[in-house]
């Protein structure tokens, strides 16, 4: 069992790599998911200040991350084909706003890695009553 769950979340770290090559600019280090998901954040508040015609301001990062698991999500349940890329993918977005929701007092959310996250979340001090003040 801990083999088959390495080799995922080792897939779902060739993930973040590669799609931090395609999506950042090229100027900043691979992986800023940060940098990313403040752009998106900044269009989707431009679109739905256009729709609801008054300023909504711009959708924090975090929450961005928890969209597109929404997003992935919703193209999972649909009875087609299944799609691997679509669960490594909401793997990566939760850890993603895990890292940087800014009320997660584990560390800096701009520096956070993959596997720094990973031990986080298998902390069992992370989920303590504790950690929600």
């Amino acid at each position: 069992m801990k083999k088959v769950l390495k080799e995922e979340t080792s897939q779902a770290q060739k993930i973040e790599v590669e799609r931090g090559k395609q999506y950042n600019h090229p100027d900043l280090p691979a992986g800023n998911i940060l940098e990313n998901f403040i752009n998106i954040g900044t269009a989707w508040g431009a679109i739905l200040s256009s729709y609801y015609g008054k300023q909504t301001g711009p959708v924090p990062p975090h929450v961005v991350s928890h969209m597109m698991v929404a997003l992935k999500t919703m193209r999972a349940v649909v009875p087609s084909t299944f799609q691997g890329d679509d669960y490594h993918d909401m793997e990566n977005y939760v850890k993603f706003g895990a890292r940087l929701d800014p009320q997660n007092k584990y560390g800096d959310y701009k520096t956070r890695s993959y596997s720094d996250t990973c031990d986080m979340l298998d902390d069992p001090e992370y989920n303590h009553p504790d950690n929600s003040k």
